[in-house]
């Protein structure tokens, strides 16, 4: 039998004796140095029981020992065998009743020798071939060795001064072989040599096939060691070199294969299963059903996980053929036989079990629409229609196209939802059931969501299903109504497209609680108050009206300040500019004038009476400090003049100094200050102190000028149409509201601030400027009337319109969605935590991000020592208080290990194509993933909730931590990195899916092979940064929909490599490094590639 050496595993050593340990698990696989010149015993070796050695030649001559588990036997008449032969017949069993250690014996089992081949012949100066090659021609001479993944086949004069070697099969056919110093070895595959003549120096080495010679004459320096030799032609000479038996030597290695290996591999028995794969698990590569269960090995081994050579693996008393794991009314066998999925209760997914389709209706359980007439096989048996009959009515139309009355009825989860019940009823194609949904909206489509007199939730409508036209149904909680009067609730959709709220004709069925309304399209709908939403559009038709022609009224505090004040001319200029302005003001404008002394200040009293204005004395006085005179003024304008537009103008010939305290009342009270220049002086230090309030400076010298510039102050300043922050909408308009979205929804900005909500966005890009006009056809005869708003991109007045997290500069500048949506995609990608009111967005940090962005203030730290989470509520995401121990998930998958009923429980594949950007780590969330399991790390679980804003954000962050997982990485952190070939290579079948799912991840990310020749295997190595021994948390957690999710941390040294290795695992060469810290398409290929390989899930 083969029995490959069975050795303690190697251990994965962190510490300064790594080297020392590698040494010594060297010393365990190759000859020591004073055994370098053991030989391998035999010239011909054969191992397979079921065969053996077979010489079929007229004369036959071996110099050596020849050895095959099977039976040896020979044609020639007088063969001529100077050695010893030993077959099946010749083997004396001495174990039975005892247990015997699983040891490696050169005598009797197949010895590997893979990477001492590949070291010595297919590593330097090698000529490899990634697919099978063939090549034919008279004289092929090869001088470098040659080595194809695939099969290989020389035809012609072939001289071979070097190795050849293929995974799969070799092939030598032709006139003359010379081998000089030369192996021919077949890695998996089978070696013909079927020259006229052949002449060897050297090795024939196929471990896993049948070495086939068919020559005229055949001779041989050299071994011949394969599972099956079979010597054909008229002659044969084998002799024994003992330098050829040097190289084999005693020792075997480890056995190393990959997945893409499998193919090359054989399988006698066709069970689905390599013949080295049985031997290593212990079934009979020779019978397709080891345990005679009626299942073939492959298929326990590869799809239910039971033991193929145990009928009843679970010892429950049923066998494994006769078990339904799945419970769909198939046995395991049957599901076999029919090529149904075992663990699969609805292997096409059409809504009937299995074992339903096949016992009951007779259906194809592999084929979801088994009479392909466009309705499921589900579908059929709830309309009671013939699943094998596509025209069940034979009325010509296919029972797929058949409109059908139905009703689709949609529960509202929300208990204080005056809309309890929602109803959809069509005659319609398909089953409703499956084709419609009803979502909620609320909070998630803002204008929905702040339709002037709502009723309930917004929702959102969507079939698949054809139809011409619906009912759609909701019934009311009339104690959930309010003030509200039934015979006033109104149905509204959203035409999104034209960015309107229709009014649809409702029915009332104040008997039965609904209102309804006929549609031939489904999108948005809600219901409101039909009283309240047309008497907000009056409201909004006067406001519109009033407001044309009119403006708010001002309050002016006018300051004089001249040196010169009593000069005829100035003081003819003073009295034109004030004259001016006093002109300007309109009938409902009132203006006082100040002075102020050392001692104290004097006002006039506000009056709208220009003549007063004009002619009173304190023209000619003047202020002497201009500090106390602005502070006065803003004062006297904050406590006299509540509700008008309130201003400052002050005339000057000269710059004026003004302290900082006093033009902070001006400031916080949004008074501008608007300078008026008499002469020619510096107004550098005056422009300031304008900008800084909101006003202006003027200058002027002549009549003329001052006449110019008092026309541009006056109505600039005083009437309707101003816009003091420059955004587009009058003072008038943004004081009484602007009129924003078809909702009918009034926003209140500030005509002093271009930006009133300080979101990076002005006001004219959040809403457009310009009116938009909408028309609404009239009704039993009455003529058409208009709605007049301004279309809404985000709220002004909300740095956050839809709540999500992200400012709207955010969305609208940089992820390019909609401020007024929920967004999933980019918004609550990671879940999202409700606490005090406000949304935070789950945040998975990396390292970069936290040293590029400082503006992050931590609102609030909470620490958590078990599961209760009841003091925040999860947004997307489940309550933390009611999740099972075991269904914590690393990455994308569990991370912890279930076996039910002694085979191992399939986890359902969560993909989340929305995390095509994002920060989620790969490799070490495999590392987590394969050396912990949640029963052991959650038993000591704490966690820290970090609550943060920064300007335009929110966000949470949620640390877990786990003593287990803590000393795991403890362990670990260090320089030298974990070896994931190492840490499972004495697990031939383990490593060999392991190295297949690094080689497609490879060849997945960079579009190249990785393997090219015989001396290396596929390999990870995951490097932890020291950083982690200072850390109390290990992970981050969030939520996948309601599946919550595990990221570990990572630190600036974290690093994954894969790459290439010997077959000992300590000699590793790099191809690439996964960028764990962004590279999501990479991570997620590993998981669905490699870690699905690794852990079954």
């Amino acid at each position: 039998m083969f029995k490959p050496k069975t050795k303690s595993r190697l251990k994965r050593t962190l510490s300064g004796a790594l080297a020392l340990a590698m040494t010594a698990s060297l010393a365990a696989v190759m000859p020591a140095a004073a055994e370098e010149t053991a030989k391998y015993p035999y010239a011909i070796f054969a191992a397979d029981e079921a065969a053996g050695i077979s010489v079929n030649t007229d004369s036959f001559t071996l110099n050596g020992n020849a050895y095959t588990n099977g039976v040896f036997s020979t044609t020639a008449q007088y063969p001529n065998i100077n050695g010893t032969v030993t077959d099946y017949d010749d083997i004396e069993d001495n174990t039975e009743g005892e247990e015997t250690e699983d040891v490696f014996d050169v005598n009797k089992d197949m010895i590997l020798i893979h990477t001492k081949l590949a070291d010595k012949y297919f590593t330097e100066n090698c000529d490899t071939y990634n697919e099978d090659y063939t090549y034919s021609d008279m004289n092929i001479n090869i001088n470098n060795s040659v080595y194809v993944t695939g099969r290989l086949s020389l035809d012609g004069n072939i001289s071979l001064n070097n190795a050849v070697g293929a995974v799969s099969d070799v092939d030598l056919s032709g006139g003359n072989l010379n081998g000089n110093n030369t192996v021919i070895y077949s890695k998996f595959g089978d070696i013909d040599i079927s020259n006229s003549q052949a002449s060897v120096n050297g090795l024939i080495y196929a471990p896993f096939g049948t070495v086939t010679i068919d020559c005229d004459n055949f001779n041989m320096n050299g071994l011949i060691i394969a599972q099956n030799v079979v010597i054909d032609g008229y002659g044969a000479n084998i002799n024994y070199s003992s330098s050829w038996a040097e190289l084999v030597g005693t020792e075997s290695e480890e056995l190393s294969w990959t997945m893409d290996d499998w193919q090359y591999l054989a399988d006698t028995d066709d069970d689905g299963l390599p013949n080295l794969i049985e031997k290593e698990v212990g079934s009979d590569p020779y019978n397709p059903d080891t345990d005679g269960d009626n299942l073939p090995d492959g298929y326990e081994a590869l799809t239910l996980g039971t033991d193929s050579t145990k009928p009843d693996t679970d010892d429950n008393g049923v066998l494994d053929c006769d078990e339904d794991f799945d419970e769909d009314g198939l046995t395991n066998l049957q599901e076999y036989e029919l090529g149904t999925e075992p663990y699969n209760e609805d292997t096409d997914g059409d809504g009937l079990k299995d074992g339903e389709e096949i016992n009951t209706y007779g259906t194809d359980p592999l084929k979801v629409d088994t009479d392909d007439d466009g309705l499921d096989d589900g579908d059929e048996i709830y309309f009671e229609t013939d699943p094998l009959n596509p025209d069940t009515d034979g009325n010509g139309t296919p029972d797929g196209d058949e409109k059908r009355f139905q009703t689709f009825i949609h529960k509202v989860e929300n208990e204080d939802c005056a809309v309890a019940e929602v109803r959809v009823s069509m005659e319609g194609t398909g089953n409703l059931q499956k084709t419609t949904t009803v979502e909620s909206i609320m909070n998630k489509d803002i204008l929905c969501s702040d339709v002037v007199g709502l009723i309930g939730e917004p929702f959102e409508i969507k079939t698949t299903s054809k139809f011409d036209k619906a009912t759609l149904t909701y019934v009311i909680d009339k104690s959930k109504l309010g003030d509200t009067e039934f015979d006033n609730l109104l149905f509204l959709w959203y035409d999104e497209e034209n960015d309107n709220f229709d009014e649809l004709d409702t029915i009332l069925d104040e008997e039965n609680s609904t209102v309804s309304v006929e549609t031939t399209h489904f999108s948005k709908y809600m219901i409101v108050d039909g009283k309240e939403w047309y008497r907000a559009w009056q409201d909004i038709y006067t406001k519109i009206n009033e407001s044309k022609g009119q403006h708010i009224p001002n309050a002016t505090v006018l300051i004089s300040k001249s040196s010169n004040i009593y000069n005829v001319n100035n003081a003819n200029r003073n009295e034109l500019i004030v004259s001016n302005i006093v002109d300007s003001m309109s009938d409902s404008d009132i203006m006082s004038f100040l002075t102020y002394q050392n001692a104290g200040g004097m006002n006039t009293d506000f009056t709208s009476v220009k003549s007063a204005l004009k002619w009173d004395p304190i023209y000619y006085s003047r202020t002497a400090n201009a500090s106390y005179g602005i502070g006065l003024a803003a004062v006297i304008l904050n406590d006299e003049a509540m509700g008008y537009n309130s201003k400052i103008i002050f005339i000057t010939d000269s710059s004026v100094s003004v302290d900082s305290r006093f033009l902070k009342l001006a400031i916080n009270n949004k008074i501008p200050i608007y300078f008026f220049c008499i002469g020619d002086f510096n107004t550098a230090a005056l422009i300031g102190y304008a900008q800084l309030t909101g006003g202006k400076v003027y200058s002027a010298k002549t009549a003329a000028e001052i006449n110019q510039s008092c026309n541009e102050i006056g109505p600039k300043t005083f009437v309707g149409e101003t816009d003091t922050d420059g955004d587009g909408f009058t003072d008038i308009e943004e004081m009484s509201g602007l009129i924003v979205s078809s909702n009918c929804k009034i926003v209140n900005t500030d005509y002093m601030k271009a930006d009133t909500d300080d979101d990076g966005l002005d006001d004219n890009e959040e809403v457009d400027v310009e009116l938009t006009k909408v028309e609404v056809p009239g009704k039993q005869g009455n003529p058409s009337t208009f709605k007049y708003y301004h279309h809404m991109n985000s709220d002004p007045s909300k740095a956050d319109t839809d709540g999500d997290g992200l400012s709207d500069y955010m969305e609208i500048k940089s992820y390019h969605t909609d401020p007024l949506i929920f967004d999933k995609s980019y918004d609550d990608k990671f879940g999202i935590i409700e606490y005090n009111g406000e949304k935070y967005g789950i945040n998975i940090p990396s390292f970069s991000e936290e040293s590029e962005n400082t503006s992050w203030k931590i609102v609030e730290e909470k620490y958590v020592s078990d599961w209760n989470f009841d003091w925040c509520n999860f947004i997307m995401g489940t309550e933390l208080e009611n999740w099972e121990r075991d269904a914590i998930y690393c990455g994308q998958y569990r991370i912890d290990r279930q076996f039910q009923s002694g085979r191992k429980h399939k986890y359902p594949n969560y993909t989340k194509q929305d995390l095509k950007n994002n920060k989620v780590t790969g490799g070490l969330a495999l590392f987590t993933g394969i050396l912990a399991s949640a029963e052991d790390s959650i038993s000591s679980v704490y966690f820290k909730i970090v609550f943060e804003k920064d300007k335009f954000r929110r966000r949470v962050t949620i640390y877990a931590g786990s003593s287990d997982i803590k000393k795991l990485y403890d362990t670990y952190a260090n320089d030298i990195p974990y070896c994931l070939y190492l840490e499972h290579h004495d697990d031939p079948f383990l490593t060999a899916t392991e190295q297949k799912g690094i080689e497609e991840l490879y060849k997945k990310l960079t579009g190249k092979d990785m393997l090219t020749n015989l001396s290396v295997g596929a390999d990870m190595h995951i490097t932890i940064d020291r950083e982690h021994k200072k850390m109390d948390y290990t992970s981050y957690l969030w939520f996948d929909g309601n599946t919550l999710m595990e990221t570990p941390i990572l630190c600036k040294n974290d690093k994954v490599e894969i790459g290439t290795t010997n077959i000992l695992g300590n000699r590793f060469k790099p191809l690439l490094e996964l960028d764990i810290t962004g590279s999501s398409y990479a991570s997620e290929l590993m998981q669905k590639t490699f870690l699905k390989e690794i852990r079954g899930y």
